[in-house]
Formats: structure tokens, sequence, C-alpha cells
């Protein structure tokens, strides 16, 4: 009977440090289950911040977007501005252009009836 509760003994000390090897080994891999779920956090915390600060970007470029549609539609304004003063000055160019033959050609005519004029001379 010594000998069975020796052998009891022995087991129950083998059982004992496997329980310990077990514990230490569940401990360790909570450990590092924790440091991964750290790491974890700390990866989407940064995601996190990337995403706001493309937000950010995104939103600053909406901006200048609307900026420079405005910056277009004003150039595009002053460019048919431009296209309506080049066509009213063509035209008034045109106009001017008729009004000198015309008066030339009336010159002409004048210049004629004024050679056939003669003076008389004092008597």
């Amino acid at each position: 009977m010594a000998e069975e509760v020796r052998n009891l003994a022995i087991r129950s000390q083998e059982a004992a440090r496997e329980t310990t090897d077990l514990i230490k080994s569940s401990v360790e891999k909570v450990t590092e289950g924790a440091e991964i779920a750290n790491n974890t956090a700390d990866a989407l915390v940064n995601i996190v911040q990337q995403i706001e600060e493309i937000a950010n970007l995104v939103n600053k470029s909406n901006i200048l977007s609307k900026e420079q549609q405005k910056s277009i539609e004003s150039f595009t304004e002053g460019i048919s501005q431009i296209a309506n003063v080049t066509q009213s000055n063509t035209a008034t160019s045109e106009e001017t252009a008729a009004a000198s033959q015309e008066l030339a050609s009336q010159s002409e005519v004048f210049y004629s009836s004024v050679c056939d004029f003669q003076l008389k001379e004092n008597q």
C-alpha cells in the first residue's frame, strides 16, 4: 500500500507539474494574444487617422475644384465679352470702311465739280 501511495504521490506531482506547465503556457498565450490585440488596436487607430487625413484631403480638393470652376466660369465670361467686343469692333470697322469709300467717292465728285468752276477775273 505504501507503494501505491508513493505512485499516487508521484502521479500527483507529475499532474501538478503538467498543470503548472499548462497554466504557464496559457498565460504566455494570453500575453501573446493581448500583445497581438494591442498591435491590432494600434494599427486600427493608425488606419482611422489615415482615413481622416484622406477625408480632409478630399474636402480640400472639393473646395479647390469649386474655386477652379468659378475661375473657369469667370474666364469663359471674359472670353465671351472679348468676342462680343471683337465682333462689335469688326462691324464698326466695316461700317467705317464703307463710309470712307463713300466719302472718297463723294470727294471725287466734289473735286470734279470744283475743277469745272472758274472764277471771273475783275474787270
